[in-house]
């Protein structure tokens, strides 16, 4: 029950809530687990609440079950509504198929299938995985099995992601947002990124900067055919979008920029000058320095580790 610009507020809790839901019942004997987000956003602290169970007699009989209360859930049914199952089941033959064209490998030459992520804890996957490869299965080491072999060549520290900080432009009179670093970029940073803050209203007497993760994500447009009057399938790559989705990485300290004395606009047009870094350890760190008192009054402060 939460509107759009609520959601957008909250996406970055929820998201890490519902990851140590998954976590937690991915422990078999685990069978249900609260996820709870605070809601501080729109007046009064609002405490949201559901209760997960990790399947049901619904799910296990191969339907998804319903349940109506908005405060008890189903993974396992949520999984089976989305179509996880089959999905996984899908990616599985096409990797089969792969290897058995590019690498002539035929699934019962396979010896062993190395399983990495943390996905692979779920129980319904490793379900899969085991009804597919038996005890060839290896599952031991899901997390650290990708560093061990990466630790084995060279690592080069490079960004993921585009970073970007949110903006407000009076002359479209709209927030933008203004780009911090991008992907490929080396760190530790050569070089920082500087830029002004200003106050949004007089009296202000903290100051708040929304760092984003930006990303890139395929979508296809499903309303055109990927398959001729011949019948003959056209190149898919034509018939693919990009929306980029923006995702608020430090809602738990946006404002740590103190102003003393308070802003003024007319006065303070170019207060703030703010220095960007990204660390050895991939930590964003700001340095800030207050114009009007020529004092310097954040130096290297750790904003969030990206």
């Amino acid at each position: 029950k939460l509107d759009m610009g609520d959601r957008k507020e909250l996406e970055a809790v929820i998201l890490r809530q519902a990851e140590q839901t998954k976590i937690a019942l991915s422990d078999t004997s685990v069978d249900e687990v609260d996820m709870t987000v605070i809601h501080t956003f729109s007046g009064r602290p609002r405490v949201l609440k559901t209760t997960y169970t990790r399947d049901c007699t619904y799910c296990l009989r191969g339907k998804p079950g319903a349940y109506e209360g908005p405060n008890e859930s189903c993974l396992g049914c949520l999984l089976l509504a989305n179509q996880f199952h089959e999905l996984s089941r899908q990616t599985i033959e096409r990797a089969l198929e792969n290897a058995a064209v590019k690498a002539g490998l035929r699934r019962d030459q396979i010896v062993k299938v190395l399983v990495t992520g943390g996905t692979s804890l779920v129980p319904c996957v490793q379900k899969i995985l085991r009804d597919t490869f038996h005890q060839r299965v290896d599952c031991q080491d899901p997390f650290e099995a990708v560093s061990r072999g990466g630790c084995r060549g060279i690592i080069i520290p490079i960004l993921q992601h585009d970073y970007a900080i949110e903006s407000y432009s009076p002359q479209k009179k709209e927030y933008e947002f203004k780009p911090l670093f991008s992907a490929g970029l080396d760190y530790p940073t050569q070089k920082p990124y500087r830029l002004w803050v200003n106050g949004s209203y007089d009296s202000m007497t903290r100051i708040g900067l929304k760092i984003y993760e930006c990303s890139r994500v395929k979508k296809r447009r499903l309303h055109i055919s990927l398959v001729d009057e011949q019948g003959v399938i056209r190149d898919d790559s034509s018939h693919a979008e990009y929306d980029s989705v923006y995702i608020w990485l430090n809602p738990d300290n946006p404002t740590f920029i103190i102003a003393d004395p308070p802003i003024n606009r007319q006065r303070d047009q170019k207060r703030f000058l703010c220095s960007f870094s990204v660390d050895s350890s991939r930590r964003l760190l700001v340095t800030v320095l207050d114009n009007l008192k020529g004092k310097t009054l954040l130096q290297d402060h750790p904003v969030v580790r990206l």
